[in-house]
C-alpha cells in the first residue's frame, strides 16, 4: 500500500490526522511516541488502536487553555448523520372592527393580536463530507530517523522537544484538506473554539400565512373590535440556540464532534 494524503476538497478527516502512513513495514520508525496517525489497514508493530473516544470524531488541535484527549459531542455513528432545528417566533394578526355588538355567544371568530408560533423541522442530512480511516497511536520510542521538515502530526501527550513544536495557529480549529481557494495555514470559518464550547448557530425564518375570509351579516365599523382580519400576514422567527426547557435536545450545535490532541510540526 502507498501513502495517501487528501489535499483536494473540504473533507473532514474522521478522528483525523495530517500524517498518513502505509499499513505494513513501519516498525522501528522515526515517528515519536504517542503520535496519532491514520493507516490504510491494521495498526502495525509498535502501534495500537487509538482510544475508543476518538472513534467517530474529528481530531482537532488542543484548544488554548484546554487539555489533550478531551471530547465533545456524541460520536458520529452513521454514514449520513442528520440534525433538526426547533424554531419560535411571533406573528401579528391585524384587527378589524364591525358594526356589531361584541359579546355572547358566537365564539367561532378569530381574535387579532400577537400570536406565538413554534415548530420543529424534519431531520436533514448534515452534509458533512468525511472519509473513514484507521487511527492508531504510537507506543514505542522513536528511532534516530529524521522526519521531513514541516510535516504535521497529532500527539496525545506533547510535541517532542528539539525536533518539533506545537502548531498553535490551528488551536481550536478543525483541519481541512485544502479547499479550492485555500492557502496552507489560512484561518477560515469563525473564531477559535474555547474549551468545552458547544459552537451553535441560528437561522432566520421568514414567510407569510394567508387567512381566508369568512363572511358575517354586518358592516365594517364601530363598535365590535379586535377580530382577525383576512388576508396575507407575514411572520419572522429564529431557530433556537439552546433547549427551551430542561432535558430538551439542543439542536443548534454544529454537529462536528471532536477529540483533542496536540498538533505538532517538525522544525
Amino acid at each position: 500500500m502507498t501513502n495517501q494524503i487528501i489535499t483536494r476538497g473540504a473533507r473532514f478527516l474522521m478522528a483525523g490526522a495530517l500524517l498518513f502512513v502505509p499499513a505494513v513495514g513501519f516498525a522501528a520508525d522515526g515517528v515519536p511516541r504517542d503520535t496519532l496517525a491514520y493507516f490504510n489497514g491494521p495498526c502495525p508493530a509498535d502501534w495500537e488502536q487509538a482510544p475508543d473516544e476518538a472513534r467517530g470524531r474529528i481530531v482537532i488541535p488542543t484548544l488554548d487553555g484546554g487539555q489533550t484527549e478531551t471530547t465533545l459531542g456524541a460520536p458520529i455513528t452513521s454514514d449520513t448523520p442528520t440534525h433538526l432545528h426547533k424554531a419560535r417566533g411571533t406573528i401579528v394578526v391585524p384587527d378589524e372592527s364591525f358594526i356589531l355588538a361584541g359579546g355572547c355567544c358566537n365564539e367561532n371568530l378569530g381574535k387579532a393580536g400577537t400570536k406565538v408560533i413554534s415548530g420543529t423541522s424534519a431531520r436533514a442530512d448534515n452534509h458533512l463530507p468525511f472519509v473513514n480511516l484507521n487511527l492508531c497511536k504510537k507506543t514505542a520510542p522513536r528511532q534516530r530517523v529524521d522526519l521531513p521538515r514541516d510535516i504535521m502530526f497529532y500527539n496525545a501527550s506533547r510535541c517532542p522537544a528539539l525536533t518539533t513544536e506545537e502548531y498553535q495557529r490551528a488551536e481550536g480549529r478543525h483541519v481541512f484538506g485544502l479547499t479550492a481557494l485555500g492557502n496552507p495555514g489560512a484561518k477560515s470559518g469563525g473564531t477559535d473554539l474555547e474549551p468545552r464550547e458547544v459552537r451553535k448557530h441560528s437561522h432566520k425564518v421568514a414567510g407569510a400565512i394567508t387567512f381566508e375570509s369568512h363572511s358575517i351579516v354586518g358592516g365594517a365599523g364601530c363598535c365590535a373590535s379586535g377580530y382577525a382580519r383576512s388576508g396575507k400576514v407575514r411572520f419572522s422567527m429564529d431557530t433556537l440556540t439552546g433547549p427551551s426547557r430542561a432535558g430538551e435536545e439542543i439542536t443548534a450545535h454544529t454537529h462536528a464532534p471532536y477529540y483533542t490532541a496536540n498538533l505538532c510540526v517538525t522544525k
